[in-house]
């Protein structure tokens, strides 16, 4: 059973992160890398809501 967590371990699992392609922020397990229709990467939630402050502010 490799990559599953056993909640019973004494020591949990050190965090993984990833970097963003577009902010290059550290992204947890978890988090989403979003892409448009055509497949191109778009960024991370925070590259989404900066780039609609922008566009809205």
């Amino acid at each position: 059973m490799l990559g599953f967590y056993n909640p019973n371990d004494i020591d949990p699992p050190d965090p993984e992160y990833y970097i963003c392609p577009v902010c290059g922020a550290e992204l947890s397990y978890g988090e989403r890398v979003y892409t448009d229709d055509d497949g191109n990467v778009i960024g991370c939630e925070e590259c989404i809501h900066e780039k609609w402050a922008e566009d809205v502010l």
